[in-house]
Protein backbone atom coordinates (compact mmCIF):
# COMPACT_ATOMS: atom_id res chain seq x y z
CA UNK A 1 0.00 0.00 0.00
CA UNK A 2 2.77 2.41 0.85
CA UNK A 3 4.51 1.64 -2.47
CA UNK A 4 1.45 2.75 -4.50
CA UNK A 5 1.20 6.00 -2.48
CA UNK A 6 4.89 6.77 -3.07
CA UNK A 7 4.51 6.12 -6.81
CA UNK A 8 1.47 8.41 -7.02
CA UNK A 9 3.19 11.08 -4.98
CA UNK A 10 6.28 10.83 -7.16
CA UNK A 11 4.16 11.05 -10.32
CA UNK A 12 2.27 14.11 -9.10
CA UNK A 13 5.48 15.80 -7.98
CA UNK A 14 7.16 15.03 -11.31
CA UNK A 15 4.23 16.50 -13.25
CA UNK A 16 4.18 19.58 -11.01
CA UNK A 17 7.93 20.18 -11.43
CA UNK A 18 7.73 19.55 -15.18
CA UNK A 19 4.88 22.04 -15.62
CA UNK A 20 6.73 24.64 -13.53
CA UNK A 21 9.84 24.26 -15.70
CA UNK A 22 7.80 24.52 -18.91
CA UNK A 23 6.04 27.63 -17.59
CA UNK A 24 9.32 29.31 -16.63
CA UNK A 25 11.01 28.50 -19.95
CA UNK A 26 7.97 29.70 -21.90
CA UNK A 27 7.89 32.96 -19.93
CA UNK A 28 11.57 33.64 -20.60
CA UNK A 29 11.16 32.78 -24.29
CA UNK A 30 8.22 35.18 -24.70
CA UNK A 31 10.08 37.96 -22.89
CA UNK A 32 13.23 37.39 -24.98
CA UNK A 33 11.29 37.51 -28.25
CA UNK A 34 9.52 40.69 -27.19
CA UNK A 35 12.83 42.31 -26.21
CA UNK A 36 14.44 41.33 -29.53
CA UNK A 37 11.46 42.67 -31.47
CA UNK A 38 11.65 46.04 -29.68
CA UNK A 39 15.42 46.15 -30.18
CA UNK A 40 15.15 45.49 -33.92
CA UNK A 41 12.38 48.05 -34.37
CA UNK A 42 14.35 50.67 -32.44
CA UNK A 43 17.42 49.96 -34.55
CA UNK A 44 15.45 50.26 -37.79
CA UNK A 45 13.81 53.46 -36.62
CA UNK A 46 17.16 54.96 -35.67
CA UNK A 47 18.68 54.00 -39.02
CA UNK A 48 15.71 55.45 -40.93
CA UNK A 49 15.93 58.71 -38.99
CA UNK A 50 19.66 58.93 -39.66
CA UNK A 51 19.17 58.38 -43.40
CA UNK A 52 16.33 60.90 -43.54
CA UNK A 53 18.41 63.49 -41.69
CA UNK A 54 21.35 62.91 -44.02
CA UNK A 55 19.26 63.30 -47.15
CA UNK A 56 17.53 66.35 -45.73
CA UNK A 57 20.90 67.93 -44.99
CA UNK A 58 22.29 67.17 -48.47
CA UNK A 59 19.20 68.20 -50.43
CA UNK A 60 17.78 70.99 -48.28
CA UNK A 61 18.21 73.58 -51.07
CA UNK A 62 16.24 71.42 -53.51
CA UNK A 63 13.56 70.90 -50.87
CA UNK A 64 13.24 74.63 -50.27
CA UNK A 65 12.72 75.44 -53.96
CA UNK A 66 10.61 72.30 -54.59
CA UNK A 67 13.03 70.85 -57.12
CA UNK A 68 11.41 67.43 -57.16
CA UNK A 69 13.43 66.09 -60.10
CA UNK A 70 16.76 66.57 -58.29
CA UNK A 71 15.35 65.06 -55.11
CA UNK A 72 14.06 62.01 -57.00
CA UNK A 73 17.33 61.54 -58.88
CA UNK A 74 19.35 61.75 -55.68
CA UNK A 75 17.12 59.35 -53.74
CA UNK A 76 16.98 56.92 -56.67
CA UNK A 77 20.79 56.89 -56.83
CA UNK A 78 20.95 56.54 -53.05
CA UNK A 79 18.53 53.59 -53.04
CA UNK A 80 20.39 51.86 -55.88
CA UNK A 81 23.72 52.19 -54.07
CA UNK A 82 22.44 50.93 -50.73
CA UNK A 83 21.49 47.24 -50.73
CA UNK A 84 19.57 47.43 -47.45
CA UNK A 85 17.05 49.98 -48.72
CA UNK A 86 14.39 48.64 -51.09
CA UNK A 87 12.25 51.76 -51.47
CA UNK A 88 12.16 55.34 -50.31
CA UNK A 89 9.24 57.74 -49.80
CA UNK A 90 9.73 61.49 -49.85
CA UNK A 91 6.70 63.10 -48.24
CA UNK A 92 5.76 66.74 -47.97
CA UNK A 93 3.59 68.29 -45.30
CA UNK A 94 0.66 68.62 -47.73
CA UNK A 95 0.62 64.79 -48.04
CA UNK A 96 2.15 64.78 -51.52
CA UNK A 97 4.43 61.73 -51.79
CA UNK A 98 7.31 61.05 -54.14
CA UNK A 99 8.16 57.35 -54.35
CA UNK A 100 11.47 55.83 -55.34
Amino acid sequence: MLNIFINRLFGKLFILIFLAIVLIVTTFAVLAVDFQKRSILDSLSSEAKSIADSISFVKKDDMIIDNEIEILEFTLKFVNQNEQIKSFIVSRKDSYNLLT
